[in-house]
């Protein structure tokens, strides 16, 4: 079911027409600075919230960030904006970490794959609304530079380097494997290379006749059977901790006194030193990202300077951040 329909009946009302006209000059003068109306919350009741900002992807024609304090509110209005948007496929979660910054716990894949999804929309697609909650925000990620120097559009007839090709993806988080199943992933099977690309609803078959891309095809993980043509995609990073800078947080890490570790904590620690001087991905790789980057990003970042910043709950939000910091603490 598709609510999108009903969008149009909030261009009869005053009120909305005017916001829309307050945010069209506001981006019009072309400032750095925030935007309210008034320097005051717009008062709307929540449950009027989605139907608001689905109204403001269609209009707007701009990407959109909604924050919330808590993760069950992003999880209810995800669900409630994919319902009233006319563009539901680009309504995505900017997911939380399935640990807090002090927890070495490694992150589920669907959680690495919701959060990468939501970058790449940020940075490629038209009219994206990102959703998601306080503690998902406070996440550093990857710097907003690194992400766009990994992205790579293949595309059929276009030269491919096997060998250099395959040490890039490596450097990008890409593990290799027997067979394609999980976004994340590549093999090579002599000329036939799969990749899973995290942002991608399928992963890519391509075929290659030396060094030249003959052609694209995208497959089904479960069969394995190909599937329809392609011309090109976009290859992303295919997690936020990119190992290619793996040694420079290996550096860093070897300056650490672990002398009041328990010994199986030092040796699982030490076992993370080496992989990422090494240059490796593993399992909770996330926990490092603080040194793997000199500046590490958040998710604002991404958000292109005629984007939209909407946060449900202002008093809600400083709360949770500030709870959240404490818990850190």
């Amino acid at each position: 079911m598709n609510l999108s329909g009903l969008l149009s009946l909030l261009n009869e009302i005053p009120a909305y027409r005017e916001l829309l006209q307050a945010l069209g000059d506001w981006h019009a003068q072309d400032v750095d600075q925030p935007w309210s109306p008034d320097s005051a919350p717009l008062g709307l009741l929540r449950a009027a919230r989605s139907y608001l900002v689905a109204a403001l992807q269609r209009d707007l024609e701009r990407p959109i960030v909604v924050v919330t304090a808590r993760t069950e509110q992003a999880a209810q209005l995800h669900s409630q904006l994919r319902l009233w948007s006319d563009r539901p496929e680009a309504v995505l979660r900017f997911a939380d970490p399935d640990a807090l910054p002090y927890e070495r716990i490694p992150w589920a894949a669907e959680t690495v794959r919701e959060r990468l999804m939501a970058l790449t929309t940020l940075t490629t697609a038209r009219r994206p609304v990102i959703v998601t909650s306080a503690r998902a925000l406070m996440q550093k990620t990857l710097p907003l530079r690194q992400f766009r120097l990994g992205m790579q559009t293949l595309r059929q007839g276009q030269l491919m380097p096997l060998d250099k090709t395959l040490a890039r993806w490596v450097a990008l988080g890409y593990e290799p494997v027997s067979v394609v199943e999980e976004p994340g992933t590549f093999s090579r099977r002599g000329g036939i290379v799969d990749v899973f690309p995290p942002a991608s609803p399928l992963p890519v078959r391509i075929e290659l006749f030396g060094e030249e891309i003959d052609s694209l095809r995208l497959f089904d993980p479960a069969t394995q059977r190909s599937r329809e043509k392609i011309t090109e995609f976009t290859l992303t990073p295919a997690c936020e901790a990119l190992p290619r800078h793996g040694p420079r947080a290996a550096e860093q890490l070897a300056a650490l006194d672990i002398g009041n570790l328990h010994a199986p904590a030092a040796a699982e620690f030490r076992a993370d030193c080496q992989a990422l001087a090494d240059g490796r991905r593993f399992k909770g790789i996330e926990f490092y990202v603080p040194y793997l980057y000199s500046h590490p990003g958040n998710l604002v970042d991404f958000l292109p300077p005629e984007g939209l910043l909407i946060v449900d709950d202002w008093v809600e939000l400083e709360t949770a951040c500030l709870l959240y910091t404490s818990d850190a603490a």
